[in-house]
């Protein structure tokens, strides 16, 4: 564990710690990758589920709430660990990285062992909190695979953020890749062939997990990373999960508020118009969220490259990679843009080419259509959180969330008291808010932080420490 591969692990941090521009498009290939599969992943999961039957449709949909928190605190304690293990790298110090990525995973995974008999004691509650009373069966049958290796969905996505960290993103993308064919595998084999049904989806969901985090320890219990995880002999130490979690925290705090806000803004869409409505919404959504998956990559791809210039107290390799991620963000938003307007129309072919969504072929692809303004805003409000994070400030993204999300709600909820055309524009006036609020409270932090890079290092101004 102790030598390392420097074809691999060295490399990539020499690019991690080189020019910012290079290390980026280094690093955007394999988080595009990582973002598409995982589209896929849950288009294939909604196809296998819809083939079971309303009642397990609406199971699925509902206990995803509760399923979601598991990724999205992995998530956002890699987050944490990507930011603080580039930062030390930037700063030479290859030691501390590795001692913190260590007491951190092993945290995150004695927590989260810890948890399970809290989990399954609430679970009925929970099933009723968020409406399921009426398919409680199905709802369990889902959420018991779920607790029982809840772990393992955490801790992949945990490994997933510390080999960006290092620069490691091709060593992320397969873990991946490798979890969502695990999981397209497994669904028909559990659902189908053990006739298992939501059951079954459950468990190629949390087994495909297990193999992420196999995989993933592997790459570190043979020398394949450049960051060690010595567990022998550790001790925890309140400072050093701290600098990871004053990142980690608010991320994570930002995850589950949008998937929060997602729930209520699902319920009150149907409350204006019905199933259809939500249909309606959400086809011409989905295909924006899509659209903008490289632009989205460009952002994430930036937090280590920005992370670690600043580790290294470099302003002019900051400012660089600030000004060529905001460019790629901003034209590959303006690219996704054009193409929505151009092609719109055939690509909505795919989900109104039969049944009863034939008639409403021209108004799906109307409401795309007047979704395309916004597109390019939407992409600057993941680059903004992105940014924030990057400069260890997550605790003003997640503020900045939490008030993007209510002006969110608030102006739907007005439009709701009208009809579902509103409702549509309103979208359109609330992302365009979001990213405008975005763009602006994370450039003025940027320049903090630049500017504080920029003096003479005895100024206390300088302290970039937290």
């Amino acid at each position: 564990m102790h030598h390392i591969h420097p074809t691999s692990s060295s490399e990539s941090v020499d690019v991690l710690l080189g020019n910012p521009k290079k290390a980026i498009r280094y690093m955007v290939i394999p988080v595009f990758v990582a973002l598409l599969v995982a589209q896929l992943n849950n288009f294939v999961d909604n196809i296998w589920c819809s083939s079971l039957g309303v009642e397990a449709v609406s199971a699925v949909s509902l206990v995803s709430t509760l399923y979601f928190f598991f990724p999205s605190t992995g998530a956002g304690i890699g987050v944490g660990l990507n930011v603080t293990i580039s930062n030390l790298l930037g700063a030479g110090d290859r030691e501390s990285a590795g001692d913190r990525a260590t007491q951190v995973f092993a945290l995150t995974a004695l927590v989260s062992v810890a948890i399970i008999p809290l989990l399954f004691f609430s679970m009925d509650a929970l099933i009723d909190l968020i409406g399921g009373t009426e398919i409680k069966d199905l709802c369990r049958e889902y959420l018991i695979p779920l607790y029982l290796l809840c772990p393992f969905l955490i801790l992949s996505n945990v490994l997933s953020g510390m080999l960006r960290g290092e620069g490691a993103a091709h060593k992320s993308t397969a873990i991946n890749i490798l979890t969502a064919v695990t999981n397209i595998i497994l669904d028909p084999i559990f659902i189908f062939g053990f006739d298992m049904g939501v059951a079954g989806a459950s468990w190629a969901t949390m087994l495909s997990s297990l193999v992420a985090v196999i995989v993933g320890l592997r790459y570190y219990y043979t020398g394949r990373t450049y960051v060690n995880l010595r567990f022998k002999g550790m001790r925890f130490k309140g400072s050093s999960i701290w600098d990871v979690m004053y990142v980690g925290i608010p991320q994570i705090l930002e995850n589950n508020v949008h998937s929060l806000a997602n729930l209520l803004l699902m319920s009150l869409i149907i409350g204006c118009g019905g199933a259809l409505g939500l249909t309606l919404y959400n086809v011409p959504w989905k295909t924006v969220h899509l659209l903008m998956v490289p632009a989205m990559a460009v952002a994430i791809a930036m937090v280590p490259v920005l992370s670690a210039a600043r580790g290294q107290r470099n302003a002019e390799k900051l400012m660089e990679g600030y000004i060529y991620a905001f460019k790629l963000c901003l034209g590959l938003g303006l690219a996704a843009m054009l193409v929505t307007f151009v092609f719109g129309d055939l690509w909505m072919l795919l989900f109104s080419y039969t049944g009863d969504m034939v008639q409403y072929h021209d108004e799906l692809v109307r409401i795309l259509w007047i979704y395309i303004p916004f597109m390019v805003f939407y992409g600057l409000i993941t680059f903004g959180s992105s940014l924030l994070s990057a400069l260890r400030k997550s605790q003003i993204s997640a503020a900045t969330i939490i008030l993007r999300q209510a002006i969110f709600i608030g102006i739907i909820w007005i439009c709701t008291m009208h009809d579902m055309e509103w409702v549509y524009w309103g979208v359109t006036v609330s992302e365009i808010i979001g990213g405008i609020l975005m763009v602006i409270i994370s450039y003025s932090e940027f320049k903090v932080v630049y500017r504080a890079l920029k003096c003479p290092i005895h100024n206390p101004a300088c302290n970039m420490d937290e």
